[in-house]
């Protein structure tokens, strides 16, 4: 995976800016997607929202552990190995990534 700078590509937007005029179409579209993607890979206070049930999520506990877990109807945090519920404070949860497409297997 390659990491991105957001900083440095906002500091080329504004070069382009300067160049292409201000509002141009090609800087607003890096911009959207660097919006896009840091918003996406974000941490999620649950206090504030949390994920559709059975969903398995990224955890951070009040201890700064990262688990897998989902939020089941009980409203309750279950482990993904053995269907546990967690008893400890989730304090934020995140997405899963995508696998890797080249790793998926595609057989049926």
């Amino acid at each position: 995976m390659r990491l991105i700078d957001a900083d440095k590509i906002e500091e080329n937007c504004v070069e382009l800016d300067s160049v292409l005029g201000e509002g141009n179409v090609l800087t607003f579209a890096v911009r959207t997607l660097i919006n896009k993607f840091s918003t996406e890979t974000q941490w999620i206070s649950s206090a504030k929202e949390l994920p559709d049930t059975t969903e398995y999520v990224l955890t951070l506990t009040d201890k700064g552990k990262i688990c897998i877990l989902s939020h089941n109807h009980n409203g309750e945090w279950e482990n993904n190995v053995n269907g546990r519920v967690y008893s400890g404070e989730i304090t934020h949860w995140m997405p899963l990534p995508a696998p890797p497409e080249s790793e998926v297997n595609n057989e049926s």
